[in-house]
């Protein structure tokens, strides 16, 4: 299901701008795929947005799925989430170990954002964000009947 803005327009452009996030994103980690879907699998926006992302060797199967918007961009295989509900549900976990582990750690040179005091500002984002993405899968009026 997606939830959108008051206006289609500004639907149109904000799906526009994550999905060249995504596109940029596979470029930058050198993922081989076929062409990307106009629309996500799923989105709330201005939020977030789920792409399902097929592979070059088999384009009839999603592949992995990213997630973007204002969340760190990530990709999930799609062996450990069949679904855009599932796929949520992962990154939900993803984002919630990182935000405990951002709150844990000590800085160090590989961690730049553990050495200032946005460090704890932004793993509580982070944690928020996670609560929020298990909240909406926990909604069933949020998901398309497939992904019940």
């Amino acid at each position: 299901m997606k939830i959108h803005h008051d206006d289609p327009n500004k639907d149109e452009i904000w799906s526009g701008h994550r999905r060249a996030q995504v596109r940029a994103h596979l470029k930058n980690e050198r993922i081989a795929h076929t062409e990307l879907s106009d629309w996500p699998a799923w989105q709330i926006a201005p939020i977030v947005s789920v792409w399902p992302i097929r592979s070059e060797s088999a384009p009839a199967q999603i592949a992995m799925w990213v997630i973007c918007g204002d969340v760190p961009t990530d990709t999930i295989s799609a062996d450990s989430a069949k679904t855009p509900r599932e796929a949520v549900r992962t990154f939900a976990r993803r984002l919630h170990d990182a935000a405990a582990q951002m709150a844990n750690a000590e800085p160090s040179k590989k961690n730049p954002a553990n050495k200032s005091d946005r460090a704890h500002e932004l793993a509580l984002f982070l944690e928020v964000r996670a609560r929020q993405l298990v909240d909406w899968t926990n909604d069933d009026s949020l998901w398309d009947v497939d992904d019940l």
